[in-house]
C-alpha cells in the first residue's frame, strides 16, 4: 500500500495545483453571477445523482475489496446500475427544464436551456469518472490512473488559459471544455486501464444486488437526509441571494476544500486496506492505519487550512480580485469546515470498512435533520448569504465529526486526551508560526512559501514527516 499511497500523493499534488489554477481562472474570467449560476446547475445534477445512487459507490469499493464476487462480475452489475441511474436523472432534466414548475421550483427561475442541459450532461460524466477512478484505486491500479487523471487536468488548464488569452471563455464554453476534457479521460481510461466485465447473468447480478443491499441498507435513510441537507444549503442561497451571494459561496467552498480533494484522492486506499485488515479479523491493523495516518495528515492539512483562514482578504484580492470580496468571511469560515475533514473522512471510513454502518448513519443522521430543520428555520427569518451559510454548514459538521471521531477512539481503546493533545500541539504550533509571518508587511505568496519552508525546516529538525510524532515524547498508541 505505501508505494500507491507514496505515488497518489505525488500526482493530487500536481492535480493540487491544477484545481487551484481551475479554481482561480474561471471565476476570475466569469465572474461571481455565472460562477454562481454554474455551481447551482452542477450541484442540483449532483444531488439528483446523489438521491438515487445511494452511497452505493461506498458498497462499489467494498465489494471490489472483500474478494466475495469477482471484479468482472462487479463491474458489469455497477455499470449497469449506473445508466439505469444516468436514464433516471435524464428523464428528470428533460421534463424539469421544460415546465414552469420545473423552472421555478427546482431551477430557482434559471431558465437557459442550453447551460441546463450542458450541466446535464456534466453531471453524467462527473459521476462516471468519480466511479472509474474508484475502481482503479480499489484494484491496484493506482499510478497509471493518476497518470491519466494528471494529462486531462493539463489539458483542460492548458485549454482554459488558451481561451483567456482570446477572450472567449464564458460559462457556455467551461461547460464545453469541461465535457470535451471528460471524453479525453474515458478514452484514455479504455485504452489503458484494465476494467473487465464478464457476460450478464441475472443469478450472479441478483447475489451482487442482495450483497449491496445488506451492505447499504443501514445507509440507505442517512443518504437521503445527507444529501438533502448538503443541497438544501445551496437551494436556499440561491432562493435567499441570488447567482452572486451563489458565486461568492461556492468559491470560497472550492477554495477551502482543494486540501480535501487531496485527501479524498487517498481514502479509497486507505478504505480498501483496512477492509481488507477487518475482513481478516486484524482490528489491531485497523486502528494502526487509523493512528499512524490521521495526525500525518491533520498536520498538512492545518498548514493550508489556517494559512487560508489567516490571510482570507489577501488571497481573494491575489487570486479573484474585489468582484469577489464579498467572499472572504466565507474563506475563512470554510477553511475551518475543510480542516475538519481530516476526522470527518478518515473517521468515517473507520465504520463502513468495519460494518459500523448503522451506527455511522445514526450519528450522522441527526445531526443532518438539526442542521436541515436550522436552515428552514433560517431561510424564513433571516436573509441567508455566502457568510451565513458557511457559518452553519460549519456549526453542523463541527457536532457531527466530534460524535462521530470520540466514538471511533472509544470503539479502538484510543485515548482521547492522548489524541486531543497531538491535534492541540499540531494546531498550536501552525497557529503561532502563521500569526507570526502575518505581521510583516509581505506578499501572501512569498508569507507562504516562507511558512512552508519553515514547516519543512521544523519536519528536519524533528526527523519525522511534519514532526508530528514527536512532538510528544510518548511512542506508539496510549491506551486508557
Amino acid at each position: 500500500m505505501k508505494n500507491r499511497v507514496v505515488f497518489k500523493v505525488i500526482a493530487t499534488g500536481l492535480n493540487f495545483l491544477m484545481s487551484i489554477i481551475i479554481g482561480i481562472l474561471v471565476p476570475r474570467a466569469i465572474g461571481p453571477a455565472s460562477y454562481g449560476e454554474f455551481s447551482y446547475i452542477i450541484s442540483t445534477y449532483a444531488f439528483l445523482f446523489e438521491i438515487m445512487i445511494l452511497s452505493s459507490s461506498m458498497a462499489y469499493i467494498y465489494f471490489l475489496s472483500n474478494g466475495k464476487h469477482k471484479i468482472e462480475d462487479i463491474n458489469v452489475f455497477y455499470m449497469i446500475f449506473l445508466s439505469f441511474i444516468s436514464t433516471l436523472v435524464i428523464v428528470v432534466g428533460f421534463l424539469t427544464i421544460n415546465t414552469e414548475f420545473g423552472i421555478k421550483y427546482l431551477w430557482n427561475e434559471l431558465d437557459n436551456k442550453y447551460l441546463l442541459y450542458l450541466g446535464l450532461i456534466f453531471g453524467i460524466f462527473t459521476t462516471l469518472q468519480q466511479r472509474l477512478i474508484e475502481f482503479s484505486d480499489s484494484t491496484a491500479q493506482t499510478v497509471i490512473s493518476e497518470k491519466l487523471k494528471l494529462v486531462s487536468k493539463f489539458i483542460i488548464v492548458l485549454t482554459i488559459v488558451v481561451f483567456i488569452f482570446l477572450e472567449k471563455l464564458d460559462i457556455y464554453w467551461y461547460f464545453i471544455l469541461s465535457i470535451v476534457n471528460f471524453i479525453l479521460f474515458f478514452i484514455l481510461f479504455y485504452n489503458y486501464i484494465v476494467f473487465k466485465i464478464s457476460k450478464v447473468r441475472i443469478k450472479v447480478l441478483k447475489d451482487i444486488f442482495n450483497d449491496f443491499y445488506i451492505y447499504l441498507k443501514p445507509l440507505i435513510i442517512f443518504t437521503l437526509i445527507a444529501s438533502t441537507y448538503n443541497y438544501l444549503g445551496k437551494y436556499i442561497l440561491q432562493s435567499s441571494a441570488g447567482s452572486i451571494e451563489q458565486g461568492y459561496y461556492n468559491f470560497a467552498l472550492q477554495l477551502s476544500l482543494i486540501p480535501v480533494t487531496f485527501l479524498s484522492s487517498i481514502m479509497a486506499i486507505y478504505m480498501s486496506e483496512m477492509t481488507k485488515k477487518f475482513q481478516s479479523n486484524d482490528l489491531t491493523g485497523v486502528k494502526d492505519i487509523f493512528i499512524n495516518n490521521i495526525f500525518k495528515i491533520y498536520a498538512v492539512h492545518s498548514f493550508l487550512s489556517i494559512f487560508t483562514l489567516i490571510n482570507a482578504k489577501e488571497i481573494v484580492l491575489l487570486t479573484v480580485g474585489e468582484e469577489f470580496i464579498g467572499a472572504i468571511v466565507a474563506l475563512q469560515l470554510l477553511s475551518i469546515f475543510s480542516l475538519l475533514h481530516t476526522f470527518g473522512m478518515l473517521s468515517g471510513n473507520l465504520y463502513l470498512s468495519t460494518n459500523r454502518n448503522k451506527q455511522y448513519s445514526i450519528i450522522n443522521g441527526i445531526f443532518l435533520i438539526i442542521g436541515i430543520f436550522y436552515l428552514v428555520f433560517l431561510y424564513h427569518s433571516t436573509l441567508v448569504n455566502a457568510s451565513k451559510l458557511s457559518e452553519t454548514i460549519l456549526l453542523i459538521y463541527f457536532l457531527r465529526v466530534s460524535m462521530q471521531t470520540l466514538l471511533n477512539l472509544i470503539f479502538f481503546k484510543v485515548s482521547i486526551i492522548f489524541f486531543l493533545n497531538r491535534i492541540f500541539a499540531i494546531t498550536v504550533l501552525t497557529l503561532v508560526v502563521i500569526l507570526v509571518l502575518s505581521l510583516f508587511s509581505i506578499k501572501v505568496y512569498m508569507n507562504f512559501l516562507i511558512s512552508l519552508i519553515i514547516f519543512m525546516i521544523i519536519n528536519h529538525l524533528f526527523k519525522d514527516y511534519m514532526g508530528v510524532y514527536t512532538i510528544f515524547k510518548k511512542k506508539g498508541i496510549e491506551n486508557d
